[in-house]
């Protein structure tokens, strides 16, 4: 029984909230931030070196907040962790807006962050052929007058 309250408080933020609130939403910048970058600015034409990177940085920031925090990183899995911890754990006090405003915030600063750094206008978008779009005439024709409307 004494092992069951030690799980208990192990898992309650009571006392750290400032704590996991700043290491999520940095940790959820920092991740975003990167995503976002290699997405943009991804030099080679093979997404498995871009898709290798993210997942090295995921890999970096569950490392850095994930003994302190649980490390989400991420809103839903913030949200199913907490729901399922007092599901289990039957908690009175929930972290649910802990862990979700933390990395929407942070996802939410590094969007404007790269387009405000970065200089991207929220409305530019890439050529159908720089996407890797058919090549067909018919469907750049169509796609083109799309746009001029």
């Amino acid at each position: 029984m004494g092992g069951d309250s030690l799980v208990k408080e192990a898992c309650s933020p009571a006392g750290y909230e400032f704590e996991i609130f700043s290491l999520e939403m940095v940790g959820t910048f920092i991740f975003v931030a990167f995503v976002l970058t290699v997405k943009k600015y991804n030099p080679t034409q093979d997404g498995i070196i871009g898709s290798a990177a993210c997942a090295a940085t995921l890999y970096g920031m569950i490392k850095m907040v994930g003994g302190l925090t649980g490390g989400c990183l991420n809103p839903m899995v913030g949200i199913c962790q907490t729901v399922f911890a007092h599901i289990i754990y039957a908690e009175s006090e929930s972290s649910l807006a802990l862990y979700a405003i933390s990395t929407l915030i942070g996802g939410g600063l590094a969007g404007l962050f790269i387009l405000a750094k970065l200089n991207i206008s929220p409305t530019e978008t890439e050529s159908y052929k720089e996407l890797g779009a058919p090549e067909s005439e018919n469907f750049i024709q169509k796609n083109d007058a799309a746009q001029n409307i």
